[in-house]
């Protein structure tokens, strides 16, 4: 009796030969001599107090999502279009351009990459985010098979370049200094303070994390309800504002004082223009 008749007789459907993953070709080359099994399955999981709570998650996001900009944001609209009432137009449409974003994200989170296990090509979500999807979406031009990809390239030198949180910092130290300076115009204000505060608020959270881990998900998870608390507390000041005797005249003056010159229709698109990336972004 031959392979193929007793695979038949016992009624099972032979299997597929494995197929290696070419992204994964040269790493397992590198790492032959130190174990690595790419065929090996993860069951391990870190014990409860190493997990992130419910809490913990949600902090992470709301942090990511909330910086200096939702604060920047509203200032940068009203001087752009310089009406309330098309303001809150362009949060509305900033809010159907974040939400046209996350579907984007979560099919690519879930589909991408994806890889020949068993012979059946699957899903496989890594950590790395942006990284993977480029390189999956566009693996050619590359330096070999698998590796130094231009695509990676290019997302490398722009997070190195402007996509680190060093504005994030900037504008925090500036906010400070402008808080404790408030007979000061911004132009007048000293930039090697500002400078200084922001270098020291970028490494403060680093060296937090870097000696306590449970002490920087506490700061995180506080930074997280602080943010949030401020939100609420601007939108029921300005509900309170805009309730008082004078607040409604207050704001209808305020539009009309401030109406775009409809001589300088380039300048107003430049500014709505502004206005909308100023949300979106």
């Amino acid at each position: 009796m031959n392979t193929t008749q007793s695979t038949e007789d016992s009624g099972h459907s032979p299997q597929p030969q494995k197929e290696v993953n070419p992204n994964e070709g040269e790493l397992i080359g590198i790492y032959g001599g130190m174990g690595f099994n790419p065929n090996t399955i993860v069951t391990d999981a870190p014990t409860e107090r190493f997990r992130l709570t419910n809490i913990d998650v949600m902090s992470l996001v709301i942090n990511r999502m909330i910086g200096t900009g939702i604060f920047d944001s509203p200032r940068t609209v009203m001087k752009g279009v310089r009406s309330p009432g098309i303001a809150i137009l362009f949060w509305l449409c900033g809010c159907v351009y974040a939400l046209t974003g996350a579907h984007v994200y979560i099919e690519y989170g879930l589909n991408v990459p994806r890889y020949v296990i068993e012979g059946v090509e699957q899903s496989v979500p890594r950590s790395g985010g942006d990284l993977h999807y480029l390189q999956y979406v566009f693996p050619w031009p590359r330096y070999k098979k698998g590796i130094v990809m231009l695509s990676g390239v290019l997302f490398g030198i722009s997070f190195i370049c402007i996509g680190n949180m060093a504005g994030n910092c900037i504008q925090c130290a500036l906010r400070i200094v402008e808080a404790a300076n408030p007979e000061k115009d911004a132009r007048d204000l000293s930039e090697s303070t500002i400078r200084g505060i922001a270098i020291v608020i970028a490494i403060f959270p680093c060296l937090i994390h870097a000696f306590s881990r449970r002490g920087g998900i506490l700061l995180n998870n506080l930074l997280a309800f602080i943010k949030v608390f401020m939100l609420i507390f601007m939108i029921i000041a300005t509900w309170a504002v805009a309730g008082g005797p004078s607040g409604l005249r207050r704001l209808s003056a305020w539009d009309n004082g401030n109406a775009p010159d409809p001589t300088v229709s380039s300048s107003e698109g430049k500014a709505y223009a502004q206005a909308f990336l100023s949300i979106s972004k």
